[in-house]
C-alpha cells in the first residue's frame, strides 16, 4: 500500500511511497484502504484479508511524512477482514467504521460496526447483518444533532436496509432492519453511497444505490427534524 502528498498546491504530488505501518502489510490485491483527517492528524484504514484484520495507522500533521507514523489493530481473528468498509468522523473525535469480514457460519458477524475512541481504542465489533442475510456495502452515517448514526446496507443484494442507534448507546436491531429502497421489479439493488459530512435536518440523509443488471441509479431520503 502506497502513500503520496501534496507539494506546494493540489497540482504537485510527491513520489508515492509504501505506508510505513508497523504491521499490517502487505495486503491482497483486492484488499482497499481510505483516508480521513483527523484533529492534527490524518488516519489510513485498510483491509488485509491475508492476516484476516484490518488496521489504522496515524500520522499527526507536524511530522514528516514517512516519520510518526502509528498502526493500531482495528478488528483481527477469525476471517475478521473483507474488502468493503465505509467510515465517518465525529466532532467528539470518534470514529465510526462500517465493515465486513469473510466468515462464512449462518450465525457470524458479516456486516459490522467499529468504534474508535480519539484515545486509539477500538469497540468490539457490532453485528450490523449476520452471514445469513449475505449483507454487503456497509454506508455509516451520523446524525450528531440527535447523537444517532444509521447503517445502511444491502441484503441478499437486492436492496438498501438500514439500522439505526444512539451514539452513545450503542444497540442495533436484530433482524434485517429497516427497508428503505427496495422494488417488486428490480432485484438487485446494491452499493449504498451518501455524504461524507454529517447529516443535519436541512440536509436530511440522501442515499444512492445502482441496480447492475437494470443498469439503473435509486435514491431515497430519510428526513431529520429540527
Amino acid at each position: 500500500m502506497y502513500v503520496a502528498h501534496s507539494l506546494e498546491d493540489d497540482m504537485h504530488w510527491s513520489a508515492p511511497f509504501v505506508l510505513p505501518a508497523a504491521w499490517g502489510l502487505p495486503v491482497d490485491a483486492d484488499d482497499i484502504a481510505g483516508i480521513i483527517a483527523m484533529n492534527g492528524q490524518i488516519g489510513v484504514f485498510w483491509t488485509n484479508q491475508r492476516t484476516q484484520a484490518d488496521y489504522f495507522a496515524v500520522h499527526p500533521d507536524d511530522a514528516a511524512p514517512g516519520a510518526g507514523w502509528t498502526t493500531e489493530v482495528a478488528v483481527a481473528g477469525s476471517k475478521a477482514a473483507d474488502d468493503h468498509f465505509n467510515m465517518k468522523l465525529a466532532a467528539d473525535g470518534r470514529l465510526w467504521v462500517v465493515m465486513k469480514t469473510s466468515r462464512s457460519s449462518a450465525s457470524d458477524t458479516l456486516v459490522g460496526l467499529l468504534v474508535r475512541s480519539p484515545d486509539g481504542t477500538w469497540s468490539p465489533m457490532y453485528t450490523v447483518a449476520t452471514v445469513a442475510t449475505v449483507g454487503t456495502r456497509g454506508l455509516v452515517q451520523l446524525d450528531e444533532l440527535h447523537r444517532r448514526v444509521y447503517v445502511f446496507y444491502s441484503p441478499f443484494h437486492e436492496s438498501i436496509y438500514y439500522k439505526t442507534t444512539d451514539m452513545d448507546r450503542i444497540a442495533l436491531q436484530d433482524g434485517l432492519g429497516i427497508p428503505l429502497i427496495t422494488s417488486t421489479g428490480v432485484r438487485d439493488i446494491n452499493n449504498p453511497t451518501g455524504t461524507k459530512q454529517p447529516v443535519t435536518p436541512e440536509s436530511g440523509v440522501v442515499v444512492l444505490a445502482s441496480s447492475p443488471g437494470d443498469l439503473s441509479y435509486w435514491h431515497d431520503t430519510l428526513p431529520i427534524f429540527p
